[in-house]
């Protein structure tokens, strides 16, 4: 996860577009669609790789409920936003 950081893309296997990295959670990481409106939170074990700004995962955007962050389905969480002014807010 410390390569991961506010703002990289995030492409599918098949090299898709699927959205950017919005939030860092604990131990997984939050992917906002491009449109803005689908949020998904994803464990570490969805990366493939991390290369030129971009973070590959290891399925097609249809599978990413493969993997939830079981964290994140259980209770608000603390997370690092760009709108943060040096705190974690929580949602």
């Amino acid at each position: 996860m410390d390569r991961i950081s506010l703002g990289l893309a995030v492409k599918d296997i098949r090299g898709r577009r699927v959205g950017k990295v919005t939030a860092l959670v604990g131990d997984c990481f939050e992917v906002t669609a491009p449109d803005g409106g689908e949020t998904w939170n994803l464990t570490q074990e969805s990366i493939f790789n991390v290369v030129h700004e971009t973070v590959e995962l290891v399925c097609d955007k249809n599978q990413l409920e493969r993997f939830p962050c079981p964290s994140h389905l259980r209770q608000p969480r603390r997370v690092i936003t760009p709108s943060d002014s040096g705190g974690a807010r929580a949602t």
